[in-house]
């Protein structure tokens, strides 16, 4: 039997819950979700109905309600796990988790993932960029160093 979080399959389409059914082995699907630890293609977990989640041990039909949290866990050694309501997405790197939240008073079935905006950001020992571009051509203020502009 499985218990606490969901095991998804190691399939890049095969990881697709309605959650206001009883869609995880014909029981009520849990708040977390889990990767395998192995495999090397990018997984894409899709969470539909949230706002109705069915819970209950088995597959009991009580809806929740309020505001409740998802955990979504990448154990992957390799590839990114992408989770999405159909609206919003978020793609987690290996090695990583996130919270996200959704609610049955809106009704609309999204999934309410942490904000990458930053509004200000305060740096004490250094910031590395292992990757990409550092653009900051939509600032309007100064961009300044201890050595000078």
């Amino acid at each position: 039997a499985r218990v606490g979080c969901w095991l998804m399959d190691n399939n890049p389409s095969g990881n697709s819950f309605d959650v206001s059914d009883a869609a995880c082995l014909n029981n009520n699907c849990p708040s977390c979700f889990l990767t395998p630890s192995f495999g090397s293609t990018a997984l894409t977990l899709t969470i539909t109905n949230c706002s109705s989640h069915r819970w209950g041990l088995g597959t009991q039909n009580m809806k929740r309600t309020g505001v409740w949290s998802y955990v979504f866990i990448n154990r992957n050694l390799l590839a990114t796990l992408t989770v999405t309501d159909g609206v919003n997405s978020y793609t987690l790197n290996t090695k990583s988790h996130v919270m996200a939240y959704c609610d049955s008073a809106s009704g609309n079935n999204q999934l309410y993932f942490p904000s990458s905006r930053i509004p200000t950001l305060e740096v004490e020992d250094g910031i590395k960029i292992n990757s990409g571009n550092f653009d900051a051509s939509a600032s309007t203020d100064t961009f300044k160093t201890r050595f000078g502009a």
